[in-house]
């Protein structure tokens, strides 16, 4: 365990009795099953695209939502139990732009799907194209890396930058990671074409040219002694969340589609991905002799009492709309992650270094935390130095958590420090109990399995919870 950083107990003096969101909707029965996964997608006013949501679920099912960003009604639009082997869709995230989102299956596949008609996709005759279909097997997540590639002179600027600064311009391109076992596959969208004119089953009169997405294998990491079960990526960096209770990272460099740039530790792959282990501070200590350039991550003791489950990045401070230099690269990153032993930690983006730590997050008896979401659409700016405003600042959240506890914990990262600090009237207790307790307990709360955020100015969050409903909440 890391001892650097300050530790917090999320005590139950602290757990909010009066939550200030309020629920909109509650979808008891949207599925049959666990809910494993949560996406929004943005609506166009262009295209005539609503505001999506898209769920998957233990149960086999995948379905998508319409959601009123005034009220945060949400009303289901299509469901889809796939027949071709790939289901449960483990894990859902939004393609950043257009109406894609790319998922992972338990046929081993990273695949882009339209959101406006599922089932359409499921049935396209040119699926193989749109999908990365050799995993190790089933692929648990998935992650975008905004298109950020970095030169040699551009990496040498790097050494000595503050915590959490990178250095890198925008080389376009899309770009995304899938995990699966103890592997990464690195692929890029190749192009975005129109393909043929299909009405979605809720919508006879939305046959509109659906774009297609070509995916193709650019590489693969395999450097670990458990399962991964969560990705996050700021610009130019790769973190993962293991089962063995590590936070693992790489320095991305993204090349044209002939060679890449080496990192300082050396790529782990040549070709158009090269990934360069990113060394902590206190990992010297583990490298026999010390000192030398290395390709393969480090020994590591436990960085975690649990199983990984739950990663996030938080940017700070935030890019002011309309500012020139609100630029990706310069924001000061900092990642978090979440355990099933109840533990949150912040680590620097541009390191790993360790920085805050939360003990119970989610209660004093070591809930598991399960999932977590960024805030980027609701974060203040009122607070000098900090990234979100939480505690004594402007009120600000910078990402949400949930636990088995059956909360959504709101928290804020210090823009300086580092630290983790709850927001306690943002968080809400988002499930009910279910009356199947054990012993003394006769009331167990639901468990919180999957939270996504209405981004831009919409305040709604979605949380699913263990027995397959939904809830939609204003948060602000």
């Amino acid at each position: 365990m890391p001892e650097r950083g300050r530790r917090v107990h999320a005590s139950s003096e602290e757990t909010p009795t009066t939550p200030t969101p309020t629920r909109v909707t509650l979808e008891r029965d949207a599925h049959a099953g666990a809910v494993l996964a949560l996406a929004t997608i943005p609506p166009d006013a262009a295209t005539g695209r609503p505001l999506l949501v898209v769920s998957t679920s233990m149960d086999g099912t995948v379905a998508t939502w319409t959601l009123d960003p005034s009220s945060g009604a949400m009303a289901p639009r299509e469901k889809l139990a796939p027949a071709d082997g790939s289901a449960p869709w483990w894990c859902v995230v939004p393609a950043g732009d257009g109406d894609a989102v790319y998922v992972g299956t338990h046929a081993r596949d990273a695949r882009a799907v339209d959101a406006r008609r599922i089932a359409a996709e499921h049935r396209r005759e040119d699926l193989d194209r749109s999908r990365v279909s050799n995993h190790t097997g089933w692929v648990r997540a998935v992650a975008v890396l905004p298109g950020f590639g970095f030169s040699d002179d551009d990496d040498e600027k790097d050494v000595g930058k503050d915590v959490g600064e990178d250095v890198g311009e925008d080389v376009g391109g899309g770009w995304g990671f899938s995990a699966a076992c103890n592997v990464v596959r690195a692929w890029r969208v190749d192009e975005v074409e129109a393909g043929r004119e299909e009405a979605s089953a809720s919508d006879p009169s939305d046959a509109r040219p659906t774009p297609v997405r070509h995916l193709s294998d650019a590489g693969v990491a395999r450097e670990f002694t458990g399962d991964i079960l969560a990705l996050a990526s700021t610009p130019g960096r790769l973190f993962c969340g293991v089962a063995d209770g590590t936070v693992r990272g790489w320095s991305v460099r993204v090349g044209d589609g002939t060679v890449a740039s080496a990192g300082r530790e050396g790529p782990v792959n040549a070709g158009p991905v090269a990934m360069s282990p990113l060394r902590r501070p206190d990992d010297a200590a583990n490298d026999a002799g010390g000192g030398e350039r290395r390709t393969e991550l480090p020994r590591r003791g436990r960085d975690h009492p649990g199983r990984v489950a739950a990663l996030v990045a938080v940017g700070a401070p935030p890019p002011r709309r309309g500012s020139a230099s609100a630029s990706a690269s310069a924001r000061r990153w900092f990642v978090v992650s979440g355990c099933h032993g109840g533990t949150l930690r912040s680590w620097a983006a541009s390191d790993l270094a360790p920085l805050g730590v939360v003990h119970d997050a989610h209660g004093p008896w070591g809930a598991k935390v399960r999932c977590a979401v960024a805030a980027s659409g609701f974060r203040s700016e009122g607070w000098q130095g900090g990234g979100g405003g939480g505690g004594g600042g402007g009120g600000g959240v910078d990402f949400y958590s949930g636990g088995d506890d059956g909360w959504v914990r709101a928290w804020a990262v210090d823009g300086t420090t580092g630290e983790i600090r709850p927001v306690a009237h943002a968080s809400f207790r988002a499930t009910e109990e279910d009356g199947a307790g054990v012993g003394p307990v006769t009331h167990r709360p639901g468990q919180v399995r999957a939270i996504a955020e209405v981004t831009g100015d919409f305040r709604v969050l979605v949380v699913g919870d263990h027995r397959g409903s939904l809830s939609t909440w204003r948060v602000g």
